[in-house]
């Protein structure tokens, strides 16, 4: 069963506005179990980009960036051949710090049925992962 346009967008959607509330267990629940988060942003131990498959490994990910207040919002949406495109505006802050970023990133997601089997994010990687840096460099240092 392929996804219609009108459900894949409300997924999109859905997923932002779940990120955007830190609600971890609402944002997992659009996601298949065998689902995999690629990214173009390397993490540690990751690489040169960041892969992950399963829920369990995709939220252990994420927990570190709920501290970040911020948000993201998705427009340009497109659906074609059961594949939705979107960019993404965000904006993100260190409440500790009070260092911020924004930008906009690309997300591709498909799907199983009417939940995310695949995510991929095209992030402005040398500038995100610059500032994250800044982050870490500042909370160990404290």
């Amino acid at each position: 069963m392929s996804i219609s346009e009108s459900k894949a967008a409300e997924v999109l959607y859905a997923a932002h506005d779940a990120w955007n509330k830190r609600d971890i267990p609402a944002l997992l629940d659009l996601f298949d179990e065998d689902m995999t988060y690629w990214s173009s942003l390397a993490s540690a131990g990751h690489g040169h980009e960041t892969v992950l498959h399963g829920k369990a490994a995709f939220e252990g990910f994420l927990v570190p960036f709920r501290k970040l207040e911020g948000l993201a919002v998705p427009h340009s949406f497109r659906f074609k051949d059961g594949v939705a495109t979107a960019s993404v505006e965000f904006y993100v802050r260190d409440q500790a710090t009070g260092h911020s970023h924004s930008g906009t990133f690309r997300q591709v997601l498909r799907f199983r049925g009417d939940r995310i089997l695949r995510m991929e994010e095209y992030h402005d990687a040398a500038r995100l992962a610059s500032f994250l840096a800044l982050l870490s460099s500042e909370s160990s240092a404290s």
